[in-house]
């Protein structure tokens, strides 16, 4: 009988109450038993009913596959292939992202890039000429504060790790990656990624956000390799985020970047107590500006790149130029049902 109670969780009261079998007579001892364990039954099910299940923590899996297929055609491929074209069915990039939630406020995103070493020949012996697979993005985010001061949306993050940096996946809310890499990025200004640690400033009524880093500045591909951290703050600002037009998505972006890089004879004899151990100067400014509606997206970018670059080979022969430029570029797309159509883009780069 105490069994058939504790198999319905009956209060342990109910179970003491019970007088040995040996005591009563069976007849009477099976009523009683029917009895309580009748009682019991509600009771038990409402307490299994108010105990709260562990909630497993849901994973959200994506993917984005680039792919492509290209045929050559022109003079130099024919030269270079005894007369024929060239053709081949290619997978560019293969981005897989895994986010989950991690405790009441904290998530975390993790992002692979499965890539093509693209070497060949006598330039890849003895290494692996295929797809590899690294990661890009790789942080913890916290959400430090929710509607600061009862303005609702107006939100503060934390992030740790490998993290986006201030402007490229930015842009690439506009220009679709699967056409090229923003301006900015192919042309060597920054990186899509770096290690480090960034705060995210959400501004309340859909004005838009505050994005700052501090990061290692050798990009994703690379541990650090100096004493340097380097800054990044982008401030975008949607000033018509809430009106019902095709301007609603209009955001104006300017971003600064303040960086270092280390002179390559840091590390040798003599170098300490100079102006090698200042670095060189490697620093961003720009202004990115973007629309996305439905039917038509439209971009404009401005960056100049302020960078110091060594020549030499030893600390006495050792010396610097200035190797600044700018990139300007645009670009705009049609959208339509077969999904959308980049129908031009504008790319003008100046350098020293």
């Amino acid at each position: 009988m105490l069994t058939v109670t504790q198999r319905f969780r009956a209060p342990a009261a109910m179970a003491l109450a019970l007088a040995p079998a040996t005591a009563l007579p069976m007849a009477l001892a099976m009523t009683l038993a029917m009895a309580f364990t009748i009682c019991a039954v509600p009771t038990a099910l409402r307490a299994q009913a108010a105990d709260p299940k562990p909630v497993t923590p849901l994973l959200d899996f994506s993917g984005v596959l680039m792919g492509n297929y290209r045929y050559t055609y022109d003079d130099a491929t024919r030269n270079a292939n005894g007369g024929l074209a060239t053709s081949k069915f290619d997978v560019e990039r293969v981005y897989l992202n895994f986010r989950m939630p991690a405790g009441e406020r904290g998530s975390i995103r993790v992002t692979t890039d499965v890539f093509n070493n693209a070497v060949s020949g006598a330039s890849c012996v003895g290494c692996y000429a295929g797809w590899n697979v690294r990661l890009k993005y790789a942080y913890f985010q916290y959400n430090l504060l929710q509607d600061i001061g009862g303005q609702k949306g107006f939100t503060l993050a934390a992030r740790l790790g490998m993290l986006h940096t201030a402007i490229v996946d930015h842009e690439e809310g506009f220009f679709p990656r699967w056409v090229s890499q923003v301006a900015i990025e192919r042309n060597g200004f920054f990186a899509s990624s770096d290690l480090g640690l960034a705060g995210l400033l959400t501004l309340p009524k859909k004005w838009g956000e505050l994005y700052a880093t501090i990061a290692n500045g050798s990009g994703y591909s690379a541990v650090e390799n100096d004493p340097y951290k380097d800054f990044s703050v982008r401030l975008s600002l949607t000033p018509f985020a809430n009106e019902a037009n095709i301007f609603k998505t209009f955001t104006i972006s300017p971003y600064v970047y303040l960086g270092t890089s280390a002179s390559k004879f840091l590390t040798s004899a003599g170098s300490s107590g100079n102006s090698l151990t200042d670095g060189l100067t490697k620093n961003r400014t720009g202004v990115f500006l973007g629309l996305k509606d439905r039917r038509l997206t439209l971009g404009a970018e401005w960056g100049r790149r302020t960078e110091t670059v060594e020549t030499g080979a030893t600390i006495a022969t050792r010396g610097t130029y200035d190797n600044s430029g700018t990139v300007t570029s645009g670009f705009a797309l049609v959208q339509h049902g077969f999904g959308e159509t980049l129908v031009a883009q504008i790319l003008v780069t100046t350098s020293n």
